[in-house]
């Protein structure tokens, strides 16, 4: 969990996109919480890097995720699920500091992940 951590969020940081639209066009979202999304409730951790590009004045939004997936314990289910954005690179110190601060981030590292996901979609 940990070197997913530090590799998604050096990734934001060392690894610049062009062709986006204005300074939001490239943002930084850390979430996790129990869902079900059809395969039965996962406690997921999540790390998402968004990408905006401005198509002939409509924006066209798609998602890279890194996704880590834990059994649904009765202690993660018990942790209120977060969601926490990172607007620039400039603003990844105190961003790593929220990531690795939180709860479910702490929570999870004393887990075996079920499963790993990377998945790159249009929104």
């Amino acid at each position: 969990m940990e070197q997913v951590v530090d590799a998604f969020l050096d990734f934001y940081g060392t690894v610049p996109a062009s062709g986006l639209s204005g300074p939001d066009g490239d943002m930084l979202l850390f979430q996790y919480g129990v869902y079900d999304w059809g395969q039965g409730p996962f406690f997921q951790v999540d790390l998402t890097r968004q990408f905006v590009v401005d198509d002939d004045g409509e924006d066209e939004i798609s998602q890279l995720h890194c996704t880590t997936y834990f059994a649904a314990t009765d202690a993660l289910r018990a942790i209120p699920a977060l969601t926490a954005w990172c607007q620039s690179p400039a603003g990844l110190p105190a961003f790593r500091q929220r990531v690795v601060g939180s709860d479910g981030y702490r929570a999870a590292l004393g887990e075996r992940a079920e499963r790993r996901a990377i998945a790159w979609e249009r929104v």
